[in-house]
């Protein structure tokens, strides 16, 4: 049968797949809410510290969304 090479013999299950399409969704959209939040927080005049954590939130979703890009562009992971 064709679909005999598709799943494993140990498990029965077929192979699995990359989430690095569903991760660079949630980066994307975490970088959008935090910098969002920090914006509203500058404008109600919080403390500087309070609108830092969701900057650097925001800068660590950048940077995973960088390191998901250069892994689909690769052809990482099955995709």
């Amino acid at each position: 049968m064709p679909d005999e090479d598709r799943f494993s013999d140990a498990t029965g299950a077929a192979p699995a797949r990359s989430a690095l399409r569903l991760r660079l969704a949630l980066a994307a959209i975490g970088i959008l809410g935090f910098v969002l939040l920090a914006f509203l927080l500058f404008g109600l005049d919080a403390p500087v510290a309070v609108v830092v954590i969701p900057v650097v939130l925001a800068a660590v979703g950048v940077v995973d969304l960088v390191i998901v890009i250069a892994r689909l562009r690769s052809g990482a992971a099955g995709n």
